[in-house]
């Protein structure tokens, strides 16, 4: 049953790379929640406490590995949440019960007991209601970080534009081409890759050099999706990312209210601009083949925390600083195109033991689910 739900949705993408995501999202229970956001809107409970709340802009896809440090354009770094492809408005608490859910999910997988899962996330739903009734937005950058955030960002200093440049391309014969031998990026047909070359110099300030399909996130995999290596005017090379924008998940199921948006895309590059302190590089939605797509730069600073990886100590930290950041960006778009103002926010009471009850509950579904796919998965991958 799970097989053919996930299958469903995800009709009509590239096979190679859709074959790729369902290899990721068998790993773990996060990694299939991480590819899964339909199946948590279609199964949204429906009793008041979660429902009657105010309206906020949303991320959509919030959770532990949904966040990570970004060159914005005023080119300094943040850490801030980064993907907003399923971008809304809608009840506020879809991002946080989101957040939880993940949070109870990577409990889980560390073997902690009930108690301690429910402790945990009570502490990231207070962090986020203590910021709400406080209304005042903040945002994280190196100086205001700590734990691992602050980590992250001390690993960036080692970086530079032309190391990560070279970890993605290669010379040939004197010509630097975007490497497809890494993981990272899979050769585009002919067809493609003249037309979107033919885009970039067309409809941007840039040429265009080279084009693959990228092999990135989660969710979005098997999405038609590229990285592009162009030039500026003065011929200093540099990574674009291009990806067709798809309705987001939640308005699949749910019928919420939306300003006018001419495409997906737009609904994307909105949500971002309203929730985060500073949009990222170059981000800006373009109208490639009839559809929206997402270009966005792609830059050395980018980069993510890994949970698994972390002591126990500083994922309880670093679960605890997202609650706060997930409450920061709601404020910061209060009372834009639709979203209730900072004022009815603050004033709100955040049910927070309820949240906290659905995310224990709705992480051991999706425990169960995930077994259930990986062993449906296993026996595909085995004929």
């Amino acid at each position: 049953m799970i097989w053919e739900l996930v299958e469903k949705l995800n009709e009509g993408r590239d096979p190679e790379r859709l074959a790729l995501k369902y290899k990721k999202m068998a790993v773990d229970a996060l990694a299939f929640f991480r590819g899964t956001a339909h199946l948590f809107y279609e199964d949204w409970p429906k009793d008041k406490t979660l429902n009657d709340v105010p309206a906020a802009w949303l991320c959509g896809d919030l959770h532990l590995e949904n966040f990570g440090t970004y060159r914005a354009d005023n080119r300094l770094t943040y850490f801030d949440c980064n993907d907003f492809d399923e971008g809304c408005l809608g009840p506020a608490v879809w991002d946080i019960a989101r957040l939880l859910v993940s949070v109870a999910i990577e409990c889980n997988e560390r073997e902690y007991r009930a108690k301690e899962t429910r402790d945990l996330c009570g502490r990231v739903a207070v962090s986020y209601a203590n910021e709400m009734r406080r209304g005042k937005p903040r945002w994280t950058e190196r100086e205001t970080s700590a734990g691992i955030i602050r980590d992250l960002f001390d690993g960036l200093q080692l970086r530079t534009a032309g190391k990560y440049l070279n970890s993605r391309t290669v010379m040939e014969k004197r010509r630097r081409r975007i490497n497809t031998d890494n993981g990272r990026a899979l050769p585009a047909s002919a067809k493609d890759k003249a037309a979107v070359m033919s885009f970039i110099d067309r409809r941007t300030e840039f040429a265009c050099i080279d084009v693959a399909r990228r092999v990135a996130g989660n969710g979005s995999l098997g999405v038609p999706r590229f990285v592009v290596l162009a030039e500026d005017e003065d011929r200093n090379p540099f990574l674009l990312d291009m990806k067709l924008a798809q309705m987001a998940s939640p308005l699949r199921y749910h019928k919420t209210a939306q300003p006018y948006w001419a495409n997906d895309a737009e609904r994307i590059v909105g949500a971002a601009t309203l929730v985060l302190a500073m949009p990222p590089a170059f981000l800006r939605a373009v109208v490639f083949a009839g559809h929206g797509w997402v270009l966005r730069e792609l830059l050395p600073s980018e980069d993510r925390v890994d949970v698994a990886s972390s002591a126990d100590s500083a994922f309880r930290s670093y679960a605890e600083a997202l609650g706060a950041i997930a409450a920061w960006g709601q404020l910061r778009a209060s009372g834009r195109k639709g979203s209730a103002t900072g004022d009815d926010l603050a004033a709100w009471d955040v049910p927070c033991r309820r949240l906290v009850e659905f995310a224990q509950d709705y992480g051991r579904r999706v425990d169960r689910d995930w077994l259930e796919f990986r062993k449906a998965w296993e026996r595909k991958t085995k004929k």
